[in-house]
């Protein structure tokens, strides 16, 4: 008889080279060099060991397979580490106000994994820069970048475009009142609307605000626009919106005087005629309504003792468009005394003789 030796067949085991993303898993396989078709299965599970914690390249190891049939050999493969890609949302929060507050965009990172930080920084340029800021009105571009090397922004979403507006600022006229007769005038404006802390020096608000009314001098009594001109301002941070006021003009007051009058005692109490003074641009009682009716407070009754006594007209039932009526106590009636002439009266002289004295 005759003995013979079966030896084991050489097998090499290589683990495939691999590239992944970062923060993705890793599909190891391997290849079998001297596998027989009739023993695939038979080895077991291979046992892959490849730790990766950022970019780069790995070792990747390939053992604990078991047949006694094969001697088997491992080869090593090598995983590649690619950088991740991560995209940036912008929102739609991209028009500000000014506010004398620097604004930037905050994005949203799409695509990161196991809360890594990004390390994400905004820098922003832009016409109106101050500084690194964009504070004052204008057109901006935030351009994004990260620190974490396992990843990469995605060229499409590293930079937006964001606006700050001019805040709008209301130019108001300031209401104002006159007396009919005065020629036209305005009383300044206010400005509404300011960041706190900025003055119109700071705000380097420039150009003149002009204010006209559409009333004329001896125009009536009414009320009339005050209107605003903002066509000359101009302000970097700062837009303008005109709010007319009102020109109010009022009567103007009238003084009516009872002429001074003099009666004698006995006589009624009687008024004679008044003075009107106030008019202007050459106006004259034509303008008012209700003198034929005019009446008098007469601080006098008949029969009382002579003296000069006060007498004021009763002007409730005047009326004129542009103007208004103040009665004035300053008029004067004098009652003088009543001259009395005596005539007949007959002198006599009478002659007293004293009696004789009886015996």
């Amino acid at each position: 008889a005759a003995t013979f030796t079966i030896g084991q067949k050489a097998l090499t085991v290589t683990a495939e080279d691999k590239t992944v993303t970062y923060g993705d898993s890793v599909p190891y396989t391997a290849t079998y060099n001297g596998l027989l078709d009739c023993d695939k299965g038979k080895l077991g599970t291979p046992n892959f060991t490849c730790n990766y914690n950022e970019v780069g390249t790995y070792s990747i190891t390939v053992d604990g397979l078991e047949n006694s049939n094969y001697a088997i050999t491992y080869v090593n493969g090598t995983l590649t580490v690619n950088k991740r890609t991560v995209t940036l949302d912008w929102g739609t929060a991209n028009s500000f106000v000014y506010d004398g507050i620097a604004h930037t965009l905050k994005p949203a990172a799409k695509n990161v994994v196991n809360n890594d930080d990004l390390g994400l920084a905004i820098t922003v340029t832009g016409e109106n820069i101050s500084g690194s800021s964009a504070i004052n009105a204008g057109t901006y571009t935030a351009t994004a970048s990260i620190t974490n090397k396992n990843y990469v922004l995605a060229e499409s979403s590293k930079t937006a475009t964001f606006t700050i507006t001019a805040c709008a600022l209301t130019i108001t006229a300031n209401d104002h009142e006159i007396i009919y007769g005065s020629a036209p005038a305005t009383n300044g404006y206010t400005i509404s609307g300011m960041i706190e802390g900025e003055t119109p020096g700071t705000a380097n608000i420039g150009g003149t605000v002009k204010l006209t009314t559409n009333y004329t001098q001896y125009g009536n009594v009414g009320k009339y626009d005050i209107i605003v001109d903002i066509s000359g301002l101009s302000a970097p941070n700062y837009s303008f919106t005109a709010k007319n006021g009102k020109l109010t003009v009022n009567k103007k007051e009238l003084t009516v005087t009872a002429k001074k009058h003099e009666i004698t005692y006995g006589e009624e109490p009687s008024a004679n005629g008044y003075t009107i003074n106030g008019f202007v641009n050459n106006e004259n009682e034509s303008v008012i309504t209700g003198l034929e009716n005019i009446t008098y407070i007469i601080d006098y009754a008949q029969w009382q003792e002579i003296g000069k006594f006060s007498i004021t007209p009763k002007v409730d039932g005047l009326s004129a468009v542009n103007y208004s009526f103040k009665a004035n106590s300053d008029g004067i009636l004098k009652v003088n005394k009543l001259n009395i002439q005596l005539s007949g009266i007959i002198e006599r002289c009478l002659l007293y003789t004293s009696p004789s004295p009886r015996d």
